[in-house]
């Protein structure tokens, strides 16, 4: 074979490994909830994989909130609404001051300092009309 074939084949061979190489990408599909979940949860685990907690960290956290005082909020830390009273119905939270429920009366009209708005933009189309010489 002579210089220029070999070149020639050279490049189809190129050319053809590019266009192997060059495959489109795969269409968008749609992830399904527990898919979602399963991948979040694969984080999540990586996640704590990655930032261990020492026994000694553990102990110092037991010793800072011991059982009972863990117990006690969970056992005592809600606040009662008026929906959890019970069949009694007793309301056990009021809140807001006493009264008639009525606001004064707000009159429509344009925004406070809105005329000052008016005034700024009156005065620089006069000045934009002066300089065009209008």
């Amino acid at each position: 074979m002579t210089k220029p074939d070999d070149e020639l084949a050279a490049l189809k061979a190129r050319v053809d490994e590019l266009e192997r190489a060059a495959k489109p990408p795969e269409p968008f599909k749609p992830m399904s909830d527990g898919e979602w979940r399963d991948m979040i949860h694969r984080g999540r685990e990586a996640q704590m994989s990655r930032v261990p907690v020492s026994p000694e960290i553990l102990r110092d956290m037991a010793a800072a909130c011991p059982d009972h005082v863990v117990k006690d909020i969970v056992a005592h830390g809600t606040m009662q609404s008026p929906s959890q009273a019970g069949t009694s119905g007793q309301v056990t939270v009021v809140r807001g001051a006493p009264g008639t429920g009525w606001q004064r009366e707000i009159p429509l009209g344009p925004q406070p300092g809105i005329r000052l708005v008016d005034a700024i933009a009156i005065a620089d189309d006069v000045r934009q009309r002066k300089a065009r010489g209008e």
